[in-house]
């Protein structure tokens, strides 16, 4: 590809939206979540224990369906 812009046509699929919502979700309430709570109590070492996984679970479908959505995407 060369340097400059591309653009793409990509289509709503909202079965690929839902499984990113809810990996963020996810993230948002076993992380995000519960690390404010521990820390405004000034507990840091509950706060040190929600460190979230390097990969979520559903990552490998996630990188699947993007990679999907990308091969039936229209170049404009």
């Amino acid at each position: 590809m060369s340097n400059g812009s591309a653009l793409f046509r990509v289509f709503r699929d909202h079965e690929y939206w839902g499984l990113m919502h809810g990996m963020l979700r996810d993230f948002w309430w076993r992380s995000v979540v519960p690390v404010r709570q521990a820390v405004a109590a000034e507990d840091e070492a509950a706060a040190m224990s929600y460190e979230p996984e390097a990969r979520h679970e559903l990552t490998g479908r996630m990188i699947g369906r993007s990679l999907k959505l990308a091969e039936k995407a229209a170049l404009m």
